[in-house]
């Protein structure tokens, strides 16, 4: 059987036991508190830098968008212009060939 004096040592190593794991556990959670704090201050970096990303990507777009759109306008100008040089050459090409056709170039005239 215990002694008393064995129930107290006991209860004595216990309370010893448990004082140093609660050491401990206050010793981590400052550790975890402290990367918790570093972590926040990465985040804010985060959340920074990409606004920022966002903010020069949206830029990016707006002057990308501009080009395309100036580039779009160019091509349908080209075109109409493309439009109109082969109606006259066309019409030069029928004039020249009724040119022909009517003696004109056998000399006749």
């Amino acid at each position: 059987m215990s002694t008393h004096e064995d129930r107290i040592g006991k209860l004595e190593n216990a309370l010893t036991t448990l004082a140093e794991l609660a050491a401990k556990a206050d010793t981590r959670m400052d550790r975890t508190e402290t990367r918790m704090d570093r972590t926040d201050e990465q985040m804010v970096k985060l959340e920074d830098l990409v606004t920022r990303l966002a903010q020069a990507t949206t830029a990016g777009f707006a002057d990308i968008n501009a080009k395309i759109n100036a580039l779009v306008d160019s091509h349908i100008r080209l075109t109409e212009s493309q439009a109109r040089t082969d109606e006259s050459l066309r019409n030069l090409m029928a004039a020249v060939d009724r040119y022909f056709s009517e003696g004109g170039g056998n000399g006749k005239a």
